[in-house]
């Protein structure tokens, strides 16, 4: 029984309370679900409730970047208790016809099976897609089956934590992952940073291969795409970054380079500008790890990002002000571009604008990249790469010298008689060197 003040509870908690005690069947008899609530268990009833006493909520869910995406587009957010916006959810939350048609085909057939997750008063934490295929169902064939929905209902005080262990735990399985989407599941994770849990807290719920590094990497590659986003002038709209994510992959694995680290800021900011706009045209995310040749280079780097502004003709960006960081994290970097390329607009500011208004502030969007385009950026990174190789060979065996002459002297500190066992690697040794001198000669 839920015994806080009934003054504190909506409107809505309170409907499906006399919901549940005018109607005996909205019980689901031995139906419980257990969760972990507080640290403890606690076992929940399972309640079937008619699909009008249940709101969408996907603003923190599977689809939270469709989402946001969709309102940035219509320049304000979205309110599921208005009967247009729940429309325009409900379409979102069908926008992949297949997986939709196969749900629809089987609840059809068989019922719901599994029972949904809802909070107090109704937001749905798990069964978003269902609801929206039985609601479409009613809609078709007027089956009064399809307006219920069984869902386990959570008490009113259940804490931030708690419910985003509950929506991670079901919707961020490790078998459920592949479907999540690898956007979403960045999102979820800094959720659960932003509720107050530790990296490590996260990675525990999350399980698998997750630990506290990988979390961290990957609140790393979150704000790296959305920097990325904000370049390219289309903050918030995270499918035109679904499919590049390995290209953020392989930019954050040279950007935690001690090569990278020891570069200036404002080189940085050229170099994440010159990347940026190689992903932006299509560049394939292998031809991204090519640049960590680059970044060893200091003549090389500088080279290839003027060459990308110049002849690839990539937007100019005036650079941070020049400074040297001995050790600095992606955060403090992405913070640093986003000051020079754009900042995104809070979601607040986007609610309160009209589109042109949002439009305005954002800053148009970078023109469509053309095929000559893309092969003249893969021109100017092959031509940078092959430079900075050449150079490299050059370094080689004065390089290679360098460690044998620290290993001679190394030896040189050791007494005769140790010394005298190998006379003959010696020997050798002396033959060889006379060798190369010979052939410097030639």
């Amino acid at each position: 029984m839920i015994t806080v003040p009934e003054s504190v509870r909506s409107s809505k908690a309170r409907a499906i309370d006399d919901y549940i005690q005018q109607h005996n069947d909205a019980t689901v008899k031995d139906s419980k679900r257990p969760y972990e609530l507080n640290g403890l268990r606690k076992d929940l009833q399972v309640y079937r409730l008619p699909l009008s006493s249940l709101i969408y909520n996907i603003r923190n869910g599977r689809f939270a970047a469709e989402l946001r995406e969709h309102e940035a587009t219509l320049a304000r957010r979205l309110e599921p208790e208005k009967l247009d916006d729940a429309l325009e959810i409900e379409s979102l939350l069908l926008k992949d016809s297949l997986k939709a048609e196969f749900l629809r085909d089987d609840i059809k057939r068989v019922g719901q099976m599994d029972p949904g997750v809802i909070t107090d008063d109704g937001a749905i934490i798990d069964g978003n897609r269902r609801v929206a295929v039985l609601r479409r169902l009613h809609e078709e064939t007027g089956e009064a089956r399809f307006t219920y929905f069984e869902a386990a209902r959570l008490p009113f005080d259940v804490s931030a934590k708690d419910l985003w262990n509950i929506e991670a735990g079901i919707q961020l399985s490790v078998d459920l992952q592949a479907s999540y989407g690898p956007i979403n599941e960045l999102m979820k994770i800094k959720e659960g940073i932003e509720c107050g849990h530790s990296p490590r807290q996260v990675a525990l719920v999350l399980g698998g291969e997750n630990n506290e590094d990988t979390v961290a990497q990957k609140l790393d590659r979150l704000k790296l795409i959305e920097s990325y986003l904000g370049y390219i002038g289309k903050d918030y709209k995270y499918s035109e970054a679904e499919r590049k994510v390995e290209h953020f992959i392989d930019l954050q694995n040279i950007m935690r380079r001690r090569d990278w680290k020891e570069m200036p800021a404002a080189e940085k900011s050229r170099m994440l500008t010159a990347a940026f706009e190689l992903i932006r045209c299509g560049v394939a995310h292998l031809r991204i790890r090519e640049m960590s040749k680059l970044v060893k280079d200091k003549d090389a780097r500088r080279e290839f990002v003027n060459n990308v502004k110049e002849k690839g003709g990539a937007p100019v960006n005036q650079p941070i002000p020049e400074k040297e960081l001995a050790d600095v994290s992606i955060e403090d970097e992405i913070r640093e571009i986003k000051e020079v390329i754009s900042t995104p607009p809070t979601q607040d500011k986007q609610s309160d604008a009209t589109q042109e208004e949002a439009e305005e502030e954002n800053g148009q969007a970078l023109p469509e990249p053309t095929q000559s385009k893309k092969q003249a950026l893969e021109d100017i990174l092959d031509d940078a790469v092959e430079k900075a190789d050449a150079k490299e060979k050059r370094k080689r065996p004065a390089q290679m010298l360098s460690r044998v002459k620290n290993t001679l002297e190394t030896l040189l500190e050791l007494d005769r008689n140790d010394l005298q066992q190998a006379r003959k690697e010696i020997k050798k040794v002396a033959q060889l060197a006379e060798r190369l001198l010979d052939k410097i000669g030639e």
